[in-house]
């Protein structure tokens, strides 16, 4: 049954949906809130709209099952870890969407990381929720860190001077 949610979630029974639901979101958190954040700062656009989209997404944690006995710290770890990879993703989809100039772009982008997060997580939900938050954290921190140290990040002031003009 655990292989029949994975290929599920990684083909085309999460696609359709997932569209949808991903350029609803993509539209209104890239299209909208972030250009709007970056004229601000580019640092309330990414930390602010990271938390602001970490907030969002916060009651999803009610909905994973959680193990019987998950200490205090536990859930703080799981709490704090999820904003950082909310930030770092947020990051990420807003690169995607600058880089192309296109939401379906990203929308697709979005729906790929929901439907590999959750079809992976079923691996190691029944061990441990944290430690598959964690797992796609770390990835997401990863991929923000190789986009910002290889100075891709430079693609963002490039497109907003350019759309400014």
């Amino acid at each position: 049954m655990l292989w029949i949610f994975f290929i599920g979630g990684l083909t085309i029974f999460n696609i359709f949906l997932g569209i949808i639901s991903g350029f609803g979101e993509e539209f209104g958190w890239r299209g909208f809130m972030f250009p709007a954040l970056y004229k601000i700062g580019p640092g309330v656009a990414f930390i602010g709209g990271g938390l602001i989209w970490f907030a969002w997404h916060l009651p999803l944690m009610l909905v994973f099952p959680q193990p019987a006995v998950f200490t205090f710290w536990q859930n703080i770890i799981n709490i704090l870890s999820t904003a950082v990879g909310s930030i770092a993703t947020f990051f990420f989809l807003a690169f995607v969407y600058i880089k192309t100039e296109n939401i379906f772009v990203a929308s697709v982008a979005h729906l790929t990381l929901n439907n590999s997060s959750r079809a992976f997580s079923y691996f190691v939900i029944g061990q441990s929720q944290l430690a598959a938050n964690i797992g796609q954290i770390l990835v997401m921190v990863a991929v923000a860190a190789v986009l910002f140290y290889s100075k891709e990040f430079r693609v963002f002031e490039e497109y907003f001077k350019k759309t400014q003009a």
